[in-house]
């Protein structure tokens, strides 16, 4: 698996916000925020990427579906940035 850091090294919520950024579709994301304040998506991403920092320090790692990636398919990270995802594979 393609890593993003180097071995032994855990994530930190940079490095997975910067993840989550990268491969989330736009519309999926910060395209759901809305500029008014009193708004309930006026933050949306934020939410998005606090439940994944969440979601990878409870699990061990993330899983963007293929309806909410921009590559059109799962991709799966680990708490060490090994990602797993067909096109992303190296083997």
């Amino acid at each position: 698996m393609p890593a993003l850091v180097d071995a032994g090294h855990v994530l930190t919520d940079a490095e997975i916000t910067a993840f989550v950024k990268k491969y989330y579709k736009h519309e999926r994301l910060e395209g759901r925020n809305n500029p008014d304040p009193k708004d309930i998506w006026h933050d949306y991403s934020k939410s998005v990427i606090s439940s994944r920092i969440t979601e990878m320090r409870t699990n061990g790692y993330i899983l963007i579906s293929q309806h909410e990636s921009n590559t059109g398919e799962t991709i799966i990270l680990n708490k060490y940035g090994e990602i797993a995802a067909p096109s992303l594979m190296t083997w």
